[in-house]
């Protein structure tokens, strides 16, 4: 059996690994820690943070409905009220929401 099948398949475990050995240099002094800033959210894929923007937009795969959500983490707390939920998703693993991209013009919009 080959590694990668032993090893459990998480999006998380994937997005650290990408931050790990695509983000550092070769020659990096620093070293690379994670730290838990929220709980309860389900199958998060992706943190992002539009330019000028304090808050971080939290991209969630699909919850227990079959629905994805992009919730929003401010001064220390995720928010209630999720910033976007789309319909029923597909319940494949490689499937449902899966990133999030900014306008130019958020900032301007007022996202």
């Amino acid at each position: 059996m080959s590694l990668l099948r032993r090893i459990p398949r998480s999006p998380i475990l994937f997005a650290l690994a990408a931050i790990a050995v695509f983000a550092v240099p070769a020659n990096a002094t620093t070293a690379l820690s994670v730290q838990r800033i929220a709980t309860g959210l389900i199958r998060p894929v992706v943190v992002t943070s539009p330019p000028g923007d304090s808050r971080l937009f939290i991209v969630e795969q699909r919850g227990t409905d079959q629905r994805g959500r992009i919730r929003i983490f401010k001064n220390g707390a995720l928010l209630p009220t999720p910033f976007l939920t789309t319909t029923p998703l597909a319940t494949g693993n490689e499937q449902g929401l899966l990133g999030l991209a900014f306008p130019p013009d958020f900032a301007l919009r007022g996202g």
